[in-house]
Formats: structure tokens, sequence, C-alpha cells
């Protein structure tokens, strides 16, 4: 029974092994590749993609990350104009997005700051999509008839 290497153990021997591995000739490469797949037995194509990236490099681009345009008060307000307004997709519903917030505003359903607002009043159909997506599948309608 072969013993397998801990998954911890197969990220450092990576690490360890890819700067000599990207400055290695053709020949030594191979001999390395050879090793590190026996000692991992990944696949000597994942091993070689493995060996060939920079650790650093993508530890840097995770960390640079958009901040959120949309906070949790446009969201919960976003689900309440959509409710009221029975749900209309996301096509149909941002266009009459301005008209929908001023009656309810009117009508004292709703009350918004003016950033919130504003970030209503510029959102696109695929952001509301994608917003709305958790509420779409909480509130999907079921039905209890089978095929007959």
């Amino acid at each position: 029974m072969e013993r397998t290497m801990s998954l911890s153990a197969r990220q450092e021997l990576a690490l360890s092994l890819s700067p000599r591995y990207r400055q290695a000739k053709h020949p030594i490469k191979q001999k390395i590749l050879d090793e590190f797949t026996a000692a991992t037995h990944y696949h000597r194509k994942y091993a070689l993609v493995l060996l060939s990236r920079d650790a650093h490099k993508n530890q840097d681009t995770k960390e640079r990350r958009k901040p959120r345009t949309y906070n949790a008060e446009v969201k919960d307000a976003l689900v309440a104009v959509w409710q009221a307004s029975y749900r209309l997709c996301s096509k149909r519903f941002v266009p009459f997005l301005p008209e929908f917030l001023s009656v309810l505003e009117r009508h004292g359903h709703l009350s918004l700051a003016d950033e919130v607002r504003s970030q209503l009043l510029t959102i696109s159909p695929a952001t509301v999509d994608r917003l709305l997506c958790d509420g779409r599948h909480r509130t999907r309608r079921r039905s209890f008839g089978g095929t007959r």
C-alpha cells in the first residue's frame, strides 16, 4: 500500500521545488518533474503547471479585490421594491424602478437614504439578477402536480 502525502506537504514541496524548476534547463527540469510526480502522484501536466507558476504572483492577485458597490441596504430595498412589483424580471423591472421608488416613498412604504436611492437608480438588469438570485430561489413557485 502506497503512502500519500497530505495536501499541505504537497504544497510545501511544490513551493520549495518551483524556484529551482523555473531556473533549470530542460534535462534537469525533466528529472525534477519526475521526482515531483513520483512523490505527489499528480498528473505530469498538472505538476508542470504547479512548478512553473510563481507563488508570490498568485497571492498578490487575491489581495486586490474590488470593493462591493451595492451593500446590504441596497439589496434589502431592491428586494422590497421587487416584491412590490410582483417579481418582475430584471429587464422589465429596471426601467420602472424610478417610478416604483417614488410611489412607494410617497405612500410611506419605503424610506431610503439619498445614497441608496442613487445606487438603485443606476443599477443594471444584470446586477439586479445577481442581487436577487437567492430571493428568487427561495420564493420560486412549486408545482404539486405531476406529469399526468
